[in-house]
């Protein structure tokens, strides 16, 4: 049996078509992605910008990547607390369906305060800073969902007794000696 070339054309076509429904969605969703910015009230800093090289992305908005866009992110924030910030952390959680594929990616500035060591820099009362991605856990190849970026830790003039995280304020009080 001999089959003619429309039928050839027509048969290829099918093929494709069934091919292209049948691929895997995340495989398809690895060029764009989007990313909502989690808000909270009474921040001792706040997000003006996301950026991905020198791209501005919009919270919410595809946006579309290729290999190594991860390392380009970076985040503007800027102190609106009264007190200059020596720490804040940022994470951008991808929150597949599957544990193999989670991840979270830090974006972090100067040190934190439960180390010893104080912070060489600080974020000035009303300054703006650039914050780069520092460090980045999991896989993010296979983003099926929306990323999430949450503000993590807020410490002010290396004080390790004042703490800000994920919207409340700690304080630290040393146990008293005599009572344990």
């Amino acid at each position: 049996m001999k089959i003619k070339a429309p039928m050839l054309a027509a048969l290829r076509a099918a093929v494709l078509l069934a091919c292209c429904f049948a691929w895997p969605s995340s495989v398809m969703a690895q060029g764009r992605h989007t990313i909502r910015v989690t808000q909270i009230k009474n921040l001792p800093v706040v997000l003006l910008a996301i950026k991905m090289g020198d791209q501005t992305l919009t919270p919410g908005t595809p946006f579309v990547v290729s290999e190594g866009w991860l390392e380009t992110l970076s985040l503007t924030i800027k102190n609106v607390s009264d007190k200059p910030v020596s720490y804040v952390a940022y994470s951008l959680s991808n929150l597949t369906d599957t544990p193999e594929t989670r991840g979270d990616a830090y974006f972090t500035f100067g040190q934190d305060a439960r180390f010893d060591q104080p912070a060489q820099q600080m974020i000035g009362v009303g300054e703006r800073v650039q914050v780069p991605m520092t460090d980045a856990l999991g896989d993010f190849s296979f983003i099926t969902k929306p990323l999430e970026l949450h503000i993590r830790d807020v410490f002010w003039n290396n004080d390790k007794s004042v703490k800000w995280s994920g919207g409340d304020l700690f304080y630290y009080e040393p146990a008293d000696p005599a009572t344990g």
